[in-house]
């Protein structure tokens, strides 16, 4: 369940990747809720991993998932999430040039626009393929200069990990 004051999802199916292992071991779990599940009682599903069950993969994400449990990262992700998302927020009521926040927990985007109204980009497809400068990575560069780690991406700036 994730909840952020604005939300309150439960998803049908989670996928997720190397964090549950926190890449100490490939493991790609795909979760889903019992109403999928209960599906598969009847139809078998013929599907199998190199690595599926094996001890080296399950280790290491039974141990993230009780440190993450230990130190209540959920919850802290939630608490800065809305101290950042307020923070993005008002940069965007403020700034001509930003079209979009939005995010959870501690993942959030940005969109940089020409203009708000109309929503046009400073950069499309076409200028990232031609091998032009953009907007987003001279504004990414100058942030990561400043300790900020972040993800650019033709006109959106993701939140990053470090």
């Amino acid at each position: 369940m994730v909840r952020d004051g604005s939300l309150d999802v439960a998803p049908d199916i989670l996928t997720t990747a190397k964090g549950i292992t926190n890449a100490a071991h490939s493991a790609g779990p795909v979760c889903h809720n019992g109403k999928i599940a209960s599906y598969f009682d009847e139809h078998f599903f013929s599907h199998g991993h190199t690595y599926e069950a094996h001890p080296l993969t399950l280790a290491p994400a039974v141990a993230s998932i009780n440190e993450m449990k230990r130190l209540k990262l959920n919850d802290r992700a939630n608490e800065l999430g809305a101290y950042l998302g307020k923070k993005l927020h008002a940069l965007e009521a403020s700034h001509p040039s930003i079209g979009e926040v939005r995010g959870i927990g501690l993942f959030w985007a940005v969109e940089l626009v020409k203009n708000r109204q109309s929503k046009a980009p400073f950069n499309v497809g076409a200028d990232k393929v031609a091998g032009r400068p953009l907007l987003v990575d001279k504004v990414s560069a100058r942030m990561m200069g400043n300790g900020v780690f972040l993800q650019s991406w033709m006109s959106t700036l993701s939140s990053r990990r470090r």
